[in-house]
């Protein structure tokens, strides 16, 4: 009996010493948001804009940061545009591509594999679509279509690349 009880007592030490079920895997917490909102939520606008070519608007464009001033590509710089007509994702990356050429940032090797897994990522967009580009502490570039978010680069290289056709200098819309 005196086995017995040890036993029991053995088993019941172990027993409270486990974790619960749900407890047992360690989750860190979330760096980077899962939704355009969550991207949002504690930033403010810089500025907005419109993309007019011609006669005909493309696209409203907003850049926020977290304290609303523009210093450079830095953590927390979000850049959402909301268009204003249809484009297929083969005509969002085309553009991308002949901006950066303009630019002088097109560089083969890396260029071409980010091109590539933006026409992955990139969805074909209607009016009123949203796309929005958000830059997480390591620089990399979390994108969201209308709200859901569409996947990662981690490049920071892409991200300074691709935020230039909208912020540097040398843009062919400066505007």
């Amino acid at each position: 009996m005196r086995r017995f009880r040890q036993l029991v007592h053995i088993t019941v030490l172990a027993l409270l010493t486990v974790p619960a079920i749900g407890n047992t895997i360690d989750t860190p917490p979330r760096t980077n948001p899962v939704t355009a909102e969550m991207a949002l939520a504690d930033l403010k606008s810089v500025g907005a804009a419109t993309l007019r070519v011609f006669f005909w608007d493309v696209y409203d464009s907003e850049l926020f940061s977290r304290d609303g001033k523009y210093r450079g590509i830095e953590p927390g710089l979000a850049l959402n545009l909301k268009y204003k007509r249809a484009v297929t994702d083969e005509q969002l990356v085309k553009a991308t591509q002949k901006e950066w050429k303009k630019l002088g940032g097109f560089q083969s090797t890396a260029s071409e594999a980010w091109l590539k897994r933006l026409l992955e990522l990139w969805p074909d967009v209607i009016i009123d679509d949203e796309i929005l580009l958000y830059v997480d502490n390591e620089l990399a570039s979390h994108f969201y279509f209308n709200g859901t978010k569409l996947g990662v680069l981690e490049d920071s290289g892409f991200t300074e690349q691709f935020l230039a056709i909208w912020l540097s200098p040398e843009t062919s819309h400066p505007r």
